[in-house]
């Protein structure tokens, strides 16, 4: 496959879901352990499956990873432009919604928030990981899967109305509700 890894080989993105899973359930909800697991991950091949280091690494992540090395706080690594709103804080955030399943909606979402901005800042990217964690919050819960998106949604833009979101994070949200009928997918 690419990169030449055998079959059954993940990727960084699995690497850095288990690095969040075991801060989670070592350090609780940590970000500044999150950003050391995840130069250790970098630095030291930790998380790999053969501990042989990683293969690949996001432009957006090694941005934010180089900005942890060089001293910035976890939660004001991950870069904010548009250019930097890609998929990996999403790729690693379903460890936080297990292990945060039974927490108030508001205090997932806000937690999705924080972990995204270890690597991914962007705030179409923090709403992205709080929408999925609050959808695996409610299909843990029993909803079926349409139920599941809908309810996460209204629960994300009541935590935004309530919390007075940034207008970034509003519009994220909105694009994000737009999405499916403009793709013509449905839920």
């Amino acid at each position: 496959g690419t990169y030449g890894q055998p079959a059954g080989t993940w990727s960084d993105d699995g690497a850095l879901m288990l690095a969040l899973l075991d801060s989670l359930l070592e350090a609780g909800f940590d970000p500044e352990d999150q950003g050391r697991r995840a130069l250790a991950w970098r630095r030291e091949g930790a998380y790999t499956p053969d501990g042989d280091g990683r293969f690949d690494i996001g432009g957006t992540t090694a941005a934010a990873l180089h900005a942890l090395e060089h001293g910035t706080p976890a939660t004001d690594a991950g870069p904010t432009g548009e250019h930097a709103c890609g998929n990996g804080s999403l790729m690693r955030i379903l460890p936080l919604a297990l292990w945060g399943r039974t927490l108030p909606a508001a205090d997932l979402a806000g937690m999705a928030h924080i972990a995204s901005r270890v690597t991914h800042g962007h705030p179409r990217c923090q709403v992205a990981c709080a929408v999925y964690c609050l959808i695996v919050q409610r299909l843990l819960g029993g909803e079926d899967r349409n139920a599941a998106l809908a309810l996460a949604l209204a629960d994300a833009r009541a935590i935004y109305a309530e919390t007075r979101a940034l207008p970034e994070h509003l519009a994220a949200l909105d694009e994000l509700e737009a999405w499916p009928a403009r793709e013509g997918s449905g839920y």
